[in-house]
């Protein structure tokens, strides 16, 4: 209905082009856009629709990349805690640990993933990893991906309520790089965004959208992200 709602309101008005993030184009939005001929980008999100474009990070070589830094801290039990969701981004940032585990001959293991609870991911955090850590000692996880920072800091203080030390006895790593990541005891190790540089294009894509012909629909534009090391991850632990 919220999304009927917004389509209504964008038919009243004159726009040059639109600029969609954190959700697939919806079918209301995309019968107005496709009437109009409007360039559209969307951001983190795949697109095949006539005059749109998508702008992405590589979250499948990101987390591929998280995890072979834990695996360089020698951490041989690496967790998942996933979103509720089974969206683009959510695949292909398990793909990138599957991938690199996968490399160095081990798997990621069905007890060793959990997933949060749509609307709850700080509590959902807490709770994902207080299971991790119900586990026996000798089958749980030394380290943790988890799919965003705000899991991330559930989970924190999941593992500071049970005493759990980190990273001397833990390592965990967020994604997204909000900003009281670098605030957390310890600081938060996590996947940084380019978000200045996806705005950047995005208005860059729609400009070159109006002065070109649509012969060049349909690009998808690919940026890179950096692993920000932070205090959250260290050595595996001893047996």
């Amino acid at each position: 209905q919220r999304q009927d709602l917004l389509a209504q309101k964008l038919c009243r008005r004159s726009f040059d082009g639109i600029i969609l993030m954190g959700a697939q184009p919806f079918p209301s939005l995309v019968e107005w856009q496709q009437k109009q001929r409007l360039p559209m980008v969307v951001i983190d999100r795949d697109v095949d629709l006539p005059f749109a474009r998508s702008i992405k990070v590589d979250f499948e070589n990101a987390f591929y990349r998280a995890t072979q830094h834990l695996l360089d801290l020698n951490h041989t039990r690496i967790g998942y805690i996933s979103s509720y969701s089974n969206s683009d981004i959510s695949v292909a940032r398990r793909r990138g640990i599957e991938q690199a585990l996968q490399e160095a001959g081990l798997a990621l293991l069905p007890q060793y993933c959990t997933s949060v609870p749509a609307g709850a991911d700080v509590d959902g955090g807490f709770q994902a990893m207080s299971l991790l850590l119900d586990r026996p000692a000798g089958d749980c996880p030394t380290a943790v991906l988890a799919f965003n920072d705000v899991i991330a800091l559930g989970a924190l203080r999941a593992l500071y309520v049970r005493g759990v030390r980190v990273p001397q006895d833990f390592s965990i790593i967020g994604s997204d790089d909000i900003f009281s990541s670098q605030y957390t005891c310890p600081p938060l190790t996590t996947i940084g965004q380019p978000k200045f540089r996806l705005g950047v294009l995005a208005v860059q894509h729609l400009q070159m959208m109006r002065r070109e012909p649509w012969s060049d629909e349909n690009t998808c534009t690919v940026l890179d992200s950096p692993l920000i090391v932070r205090e959250s991850t260290g050595p595996a632990p001893r047996a």
